[in-house]
């Protein structure tokens, strides 16, 4: 049975659009090695905090169907010829938030492949 794998990254980056018509865009975003603290007191609180190590890189393409429906597929690398490969289960959707200029979404991915570890 394959190692099992749980990690949580924090990425930023950009997506640029690939035609005219804004319907396909390229992700491309990083993310440091950090360490993510959760407290569950008085809610919830997460903290982000960048560590000493590697960063991950996130590429994909992202095909809108509708306003807000897509689909998507890319690549995930981390260290040293570590990739996982992976594609929309279905579609994913994409709309506005109560925070002014700030989009919320939903997608699931199925892994399509993973090399390394």
């Amino acid at each position: 049975m394959p190692q099992q794998i749980i990690y949580a990254l924090q990425f930023s980056g950009q997506a640029v659009p690939q035609n005219d018509q804004g319907t396909v865009l390229k992700a491309t975003t990083h993310a440091p090695s950090s360490k993510i603290t959760s407290v569950v007191k008085q809610g919830v609180d997460a903290q982000i905090q960048t560590v000493e190590g590697g960063v991950a890189q996130f590429s994909s393409t992202v095909e809108f169907l509708t306003d807000n429906t897509f689909t998507e597929s890319g690549t995930i690398t981390f260290g040293q010829g570590n990739s996982l490969r992976f594609g929309t289960v279905g579609q994913g959707a994409i709309g506005p938030s109560p925070e002014e200029g700030v989009s919320h979404g939903v997608v699931s991915w199925r892994l399509m492949k993973g090399t390394g570890v």
